[in-house]
Parts: structure tokens; sequence; C-alpha cells
């Protein structure tokens, strides 16, 4: 995995985010990138970057020949983000879980990490049992927000937050 990162945190916290919540190594592409970005983009058809500086903070995926999970949060909203309870746009495709609380900040760049980079081990793996596959009309966003919620709570015991 190689990390990019131009927000202000510190590196040594985004490597032990990104090695948390990392899927394992042999169920995720060979080369992959995590980048934490404070300017959101998308990449068009050419592969090209286009940015929009409006918006404060999301996650996107990009699966082969990219395989990059990226988390968006411009440096200015850092600090009056969390707490927040995680309600994804009610009109975006997939049927997200809702309701999630995140404490910090660093919750949400945990939250936000673990998703998009379960979004890479789903396409790289196109035959998983998805989590909540059990579950009337769930989807791959309902699977990476589980896996995300699994991971908040691992991270929450790992730094002592939960007994």
């Amino acid at each position: 995995m190689q990390l990019v990162s131009n927000i202000k945190y510190p590196t040594k916290r985004l490597v032990e985010i990104a090695n948390f919540v990392s899927p394992l190594a042999r169920r995720m592409p060979k080369k992959y990138t995590l980048e934490f970005s404070n300017v959101w983009f998308d990449i068009n058809g050419e592969g090209e970057r286009v940015y929009d500086e409006s918006i404060p903070w999301d996650g996107r995926a990009y699966s082969y020949p990219l395989n990059n999970a990226i988390v968006f949060i411009r440096d200015e909203v850092q600090e009056e983000l969390c707490p927040m309870i995680w309600w994804p746009n009610e009109k975006l495709p997939g049927h997200y879980v809702r309701g999630t609380y995140l404490k910090t900040f660093e919750e949400f760049l945990v939250y936000t990490a673990a998703h998009e980079l379960r979004h890479l081990e789903q396409w790289h793996n196109p035959r998983m049992k998805l989590l909540g596959s059990d579950l009337e009309g769930s989807d791959i966003e309902t699977d990476a927000d589980m896996y995300a919620i699994g991971k908040l709570f691992e991270w929450r015991r790992y730094k002592g937050y939960l007994k």
C-alpha cells in the first residue's frame, strides 16, 4: 500500500490508521493507494483529476487500473467536523448504514478510510460474501459501512476508549 497525504494531520498517525483499517493484503490488489486529500476531486474519462473546492469532506474509491481509495477533508473543517452522526445524503445510490456516531476527527478518518478500502477489497474479490448480505436491500455500501463500523469499534478498543 502506498500512502499519500496533503492534509494537516501527523503522517505517523495516518500510517497507524491506514495499517489498522486495511483489509488483509491477500484480499487486496498488489498495488493500491490510500490518499488523504484536502481538496475533493473526481477522475474524468481521460484519467485527469477534476477539482471542486466547495465540497468539505467525502470519500471515494476507484477500481482497476487506479486502485485508489481517497479520504477528502478540507483543512479548515477538521476541527468543526466532529462529533457528528454519520448520515450520508439520502439521494446517494446504495443502502448506507446511517446514524454512526463519530466522536473525533480521527474517528472520521478511521471510518472513511475503512469504508473506501473495503470497496477496493470488494472489487478485487467479486465473489466475496458481503457483510449484511442476508438483509433485504443490502449492497456494497451496506457492506462497506458495516466493515467501517467494525473497524471503528476495534479502533476504540485499541485506543482504550472501550473496555
